[in-house]
């Protein structure tokens, strides 16, 4: 029996027009005998009209040529002669590709369901199995993305893309970006203390960071940019990975399209829509540290043309594992609530509006929890006592409208963003370092944080060997930002921001085979700040006001060919930015250290790959980069003059080069034997670099939180039993890391890590229950090292067992 689910199998292939095409309508199309997924790909951009197929029923299969004028149902026709394969339309426009069975489990025949809608959707597969792609050979599924903000299959697009399904992150169980990025070759996540703070490093690029520095990585939610802020502003949160459809990893610079802030690369997360089907979702889960986790979905068509969908998530830990030495009390302990309602509104096939509103509240530890002193205590789990709350608190509201309008020729896109933060952490800092004192330092930090932003586009569609893309991108950010310790001393830094950019794309084929794309982007940031500070009780209190503006000009090209049906390749020069700004605290000393502006930071990108799918069921990337950065922006620490805790400052230390080589891949086989299916998933990275630097011991030093060599592996395997309708499911995820530095000038590295995860259940066709250990070899490091007296543990084993539900 097949197992299928749409959100790996199913594939929309589309020039992106809902149109106006019909069965009666003359179309005049020219197409090359070739495999059939890609002859379906050029009818639907010749045509105007949707194809929805589930790419394991056109695995292998080829197609005539085609050339002259047709009726879509005539093209159709020749086009599927000899497959075995037949269409019939489902809504205006809009054609199903399938085997004569009765209909497909994962082809979704609604003519308003977009390619956002459709990704990671997908309906409960039989005999408990999920993503598995069925037949001889076991077809590697195809996944499609919106890298170029358009919609193209993951292996055409030339660019180096780690694409998570929502069957993947499931599959692999991850529940936290955390572990998402040690999944993807040359990313990883610098632990900075507490989860809100982690910064994302893609290919060595964001390690200088500071209280309102920009981060090197762009953040996008549903294609718009929403970073930014002090306390959890610099990454992903919690509601980020709810109801998720794919999550999309750029790297390396991303130029015109994905370009704000995207020195490294860019991620981008996709959000499930609402679509015109009833349906409904949950998820319970126990586990280690007494912790509770529930998340539900609905999904409610009002009419034709509105549909709702809405879902809550809930964490309650009540445990945890580090402890009070003296009190025993725990002190990591979490709370989470979060709530997402969306509104589609589709009246026609040619326009359709998308609000998603979205709201969530958090407590859990703050920095100074989860540290060590390694010269006094054996137990990296206790801690000295905490006299000081010790917490973090965050509540955030996001609000999205997406619109989108076929216009013919082209499709416009405009999608806006509001954003607001409240959060706060104190901090026992005694505890932090690990020292009883009777002064009981500590430290209180407030961030009230609102961004403000928008973006449209026009994207070509239709025939032709012409591809274009233009669009403009606002946003206005404020900040203010107060840390208070009870020693006196004092920093408020109060923001204000405006950022503006247009960009544009231009993509010729200059053969049926070989492609060549330019794309630009125009950056301009005004950034002016008031800071309030003072560093001791005895010292003045300063205020000072700053302002400057950046911008530059980013290019791209890039060159790809295909090889064969099965093999593309590519080459690229891209370019990246990242603003500058300012230090939250003047230097002391009486000859200056540091200023408190910065300058922008560039990157150059030399980048060749290759994607090849291989045996019908191997998928198989590899890219090799060469970039290098000037004005590297470098976090670093002086001694307040008359002593007290170090200044932070970001300076431009100079340039660097960092290069590696990429391999990441994927397959599927079908065990004859036993009437399984496994599935497998591996990447791998290796890189290194250098700063050319004239600060006095940074020079020839290794850039910080850049991996020597990164690794991981998982492996799926589904075992039908009988004719139960139950299905047996095994798991095993390896996360390897080896070599870096988190600071060479002060001889503090990275250790090597090495993870494996496994998981375990039975799933049925609207049901499973899964138990799960991660770090099962309960594998200790050290992902932070502060100081000699203050170092972090990591997290040991954990386990969870998690009932899932879907309608």
């Amino acid at each position: 029996m097949r197992l299928a689910r749409l959100a790996a199998t199913t594939a929309l292939v589309s020039s992106l027009v809902w149109g106006a095409a019909c069965a009666a309508e003359d179309f005049a199309v020219a197409i090359a005998p070739q495999g059939l997924s890609d002859a379906l790909a050029e009818l639907a951009e010749q045509t105007g009209v949707q194809l929805l197929f589930v790419s394991s029923d056109v695995a292998g299969l080829r197609a005539n040529g085609l050339s002259g004028t047709y009726e879509i149902d005539s093209a159709l026709k020749r086009l599927l002669e000899g497959t075995g394969l037949e269409f019939h339309a489902v809504g205006r426009g809009t054609y199903a590709v399938r085997r004569p069975a009765a209909r497909q489990e994962g082809a979704r025949e609604d003519a308003s369901v977009t390619l956002a809608q459709l990704e990671g959707e997908g309906a409960p597969a039989d005999q408990g199995g999920r993503g598995g792609a069925p037949g001889a050979g076991g077809p590697v599924d195809e996944i499609v993305v919106t890298a170029r903000k358009r919609a193209e299959r993951l292996q055409d697009v030339p660019i180096a893309v780690t694409a998570f399904s929502s069957d993947r992150l499931a599959d692999r169980g991850i529940d936290d970006f955390k572990e998402l990025f040690q999944l993807v070759p040359d990313a990883m996540t610098a632990d900075l203390g507490a989860s809100f703070s982690n910064e994302i490093i893609i290919r060595g690029q964001g390690a200088g960071r500071n209280v309102n520095s920009e981060t090197a990585t762009g953040i996008y939610r549903n294609g718009i940019f929403v970073a930014g802020g002090n306390i959890g502003g610099r990454n992903f949160n919690t509601m980020d990975l709810f109801d998720v459809a794919r999550v999309e990893v750029l790297r390396g610079p991303q130029g015109a399209l994905y370009g704000r802030n995207a020195v490294g690369g860019a991620v981008n997360v996709v959000t499930r829509r609402p679509v015109s089907e009833l349906g409904a979702e949950g998820t319970a889960s126990y586990g280690e540290a007494d912790r509770y986790e529930a998340a539900g979905v609905v999904n409610v068509p009002l009419s034709d043309e509105l549909a709702v969908r809405a879902g809550l998530k809930y964490i309650d830990q009540r445990d945890g594992f580090f402890t009070d030495r003296l009190t025993g009390e725990v002190k990591d302990e979490e709370s989470f609530l979060g709530g997402r309602v969306g509104l589609r509104w589709a009246p026609d096939g040619d326009f359709s509006a998308v609000l998603t509103l979205e709201y969530f509240s958090e407590d859990g530890p703050s920095f100074g929890v989860g540290t060590y002193n390694p010269l006094l205590a054996t137990d990296p789990y206790s801690q000295s006592a905490f006299n000081f709350p010790t917490v973090f608190k965050r509540g955030e509201f996001t609000g999205q409208l997406e619109l989108e309008y076929d216009m013919g020729f082209a499709r416009l896109t405009a999608v806006s963003v509001y954003k607001t933060r409240d959060a706060e952490t104190s901090d026992d800092v005694d505890a932090f370092t690990n020292t009883l004192s009777p002064n009981m330092l500590t430290r209180i930090s407030d961030d009230e944080f609102r961004r403000v932003g928008g973006e449209v586009r026009l994207a070509s569609s239709g025939a032709g060997p012409w591809r274009w893309l233009a669009g403009v991108e606002y946003a206005s950010v404020t900040d203010e930002f107060l840390v208070n310790s009870n020693n006196s001393r004092l920093s408020n830094s109060d923001s204000e921001d405006w950022t503006a950019a247009a960009f544009g794309s231009l993509g010729l084929d200059l053969t049926e085979r070989l492609n060549v794309t330019g794309e630009l982007r125009y950056s301009y940031d005004d950034k002016e700040v008031e800071l309030t500070s003072r560093l001791a009780l005895a010292s003045p209190t300063r205020v000072q006001s700053f302002s400057k503006s950046f911008d530059n000009l980013a290019p791209k090209a890039t060159l790809a060919y295909r090889v064969s049906d099965d093999l593309n390749t590519y080459a690229s020069i891209g370019t990246g930015y990242r603003a500058g700004g300012f230090n939250p605290e003047p230097d002391n000393a009486a000859v200056e250290r540091f200023a408190i502006p910065y300058d922008e930071e560039t990157s150059v990108s030399y980048e060749v790959g290759a994607k090849a799918k291989l045996f019908d069921r191997l998928a198989l990337n590899l890219a090799v980069f060469y970039s290098t950065t000037s004005d590297l922006q470098l976090l670093l620490q002086f001694v307040p003059v008359g002593g007290g805790a170090p200044l932070n400052a970001v300076t431009n230390g100079g340039d660097s080069v960092q290069y590696g080589a990429e391999l990441e891949g994927g397959a599927r086989f079908d065990i004859e034997a036993t009437g399984g299916q496994l599935a497998v998933d591996f990447g791998g990275s290796w890189m290194t670099s250098e700063i050319d630097s004239a600060l006095p011991g940074v020079d020839g030093t290794a850039i910080p939180y850049v991996r020597d060599w990164s690794a991981n592996f998982g492996a799926t395997y589904r075992q039908p039993l009988l004719n139960s309708g139950l299905g047996l499911v095994l798991g095993y995820g390896y996360r390897g890391g080896f070599g870096g530095w988190q600071d060479e000038t002060s001889g503090r590295d990275l250790d090597d890590i090495e993870l494996h995860d496994v998981r375990a259940g039975l799933e049925a066709a609207h049901w499973s229950l899964i138990g799960s250990v991660d770090n099962l070899l309960d594998t200790f490091y050290v992902p932070q090292r502060t100081n000699a007296t203050a170092v972090r543990a990591s997290r040991p084993q954990t386990w969870k067992i998690t009932l899932s539900a879907k309608f």
